[in-house]
C-alpha cells in the first residue's frame, strides 16, 4: 500500500510538469527593470529579453543589464517545478507559479511581480 501511494504521488507530480503548455510567456518587473521571459520545454530553447527601457547603469551582478536589452538572451539554468520556476540569466530568479511573485535569489534579496503574457509598455511621464 505504501509503495502504491508513493508511485501515485510520483505520477501526479510528474504529470503536473508534463501538462505545461509551452511556450510560457511572462513579463516580470523587479525594481526599475522589466524583462520578458519565454519558457520552452528545454533551457536551450528558452530565453529572457530585458525591455529596451533598462537604464544603462543598472547592475544585476555580472555586468550591466543595458548590454543585454532588446536581445533574446539564453538562460544558464532553468528548473520548472509544480510550485515555482527558477531560472538564471545574469543572476538567478524564482517565480511563484500561484502568485507570480518574482524573487531575485542571493544577496540582497529583491522582489518583483510577473504577469502572464508579454505586456506592452509606454512612457508614463
Amino acid at each position: 500500500m505504501k509503495h502504491l501511494l508513493i508511485l501515485t504521488s510520483l505520477l501526479i507530480s510528474g504529470s503536473l510538469w508534463a501538462d505545461d503548455e509551452f511556450p510560457i510567456e511572462i513579463t516580470c518587473e523587479i525594481g526599475t527593470q522589466i524583462m520578458f521571459l519565454r519558457i520552452e520545454d528545454t533551457k536551450e530553447k528558452s530565453w529572457v529579453k530585458p525591455h529596451d527601457s533598462v537604464p544603462k547603469f543598472r547592475d544585476f551582478g555580472r555586468g550591466t543589464w543595458g548590454k543585454y536589452k532588446g536581445k533574446e538572451n539564453k538562460l544558464s539554468e532553468l528548473t520548472i517545478n509544480p510550485d515555482d520556476i527558477k531560472f538564471c540569466f545574469t543572476n538567478c530568479f524564482s517565480i511563484n507559479r500561484f502568485s507570480l511573485g518574482l524573487y531575485k535569489l542571493g544577496q540582497p534579496l529583491e522582489a518583483g511581480q510577473c504577469y502572464k503574457g508579454f505586456k506592452e509598455y509606454e512612457k508614463q511621464i
